[in-house]
């Protein structure tokens, strides 16, 4: 490792590593929601995106998808593992669905594309380390926060 770099586990570096809401879907109106269609090629695409109902259920702030964040597909065999950073501002308030994790990371700690360049390095691991059978494979949030580590700079200048 060169010097002045350090290794940690994802979830020492993360403000945030969760998944998102169970929604209660709406045709017009609610907030956007980012399912696994939406998380392809390391980009998010919000056409395939769905409309949640939040006077059914209300969502945490921390829960909608800031500049910066990795989307981690979270299920599924085929999709576990896809992840894809919020590149752009979303033009309205946006959440994941609960087969999508947010990965944001500590406030000032990373350079945004470095962090997001992180985990398309790791994101094979990340979709080997899928749990289960018969098409319902997991991604425990646990797992991903202990079972991998990044290595970064500590100086966001470099």
């Amino acid at each position: 490792m060169k010097t002045g770099w350090k290794t940690k586990p994802l979830g020492e570096v993360c403000a945030l590593l969760n998944r998102g809401i169970s929604p209660k879907y709406l045709e017009e109106g609610g907030v956007c929601v980012v399912n696994q269609k939406c998380i392809r090629d390391h980009r998010v695409s919000y056409e395939r995106s769905r409309r949640h109902d939040v006077e059914a259920k209300a969502v945490n702030a921390a829960r909608f998808i800031q500049l910066g964040d990795v989307l981690v597909n979270s299920t599924g065999t085929g999709t576990l593992g896809r992840v894809a950073q919020v590149r752009d501002i979303p033009a309205e308030p946006t959440t994941v669905d609960s087969h999508v994790t947010i990965v944001r990371p500590k406030s000032g700690k990373f350079f945004p594309d470095f962090f997001g360049y992180m985990l398309v390095v790791i994101e094979e691991a990340i979709m080997a380390a899928g749990e289960g059978c018969g098409g319902q494979t997991e991604l425990a949030r646990s797992v991903l926060a202990e079972r991998f580590a990044v290595s970064y700079p500590t100086s966001i200048d470099e």
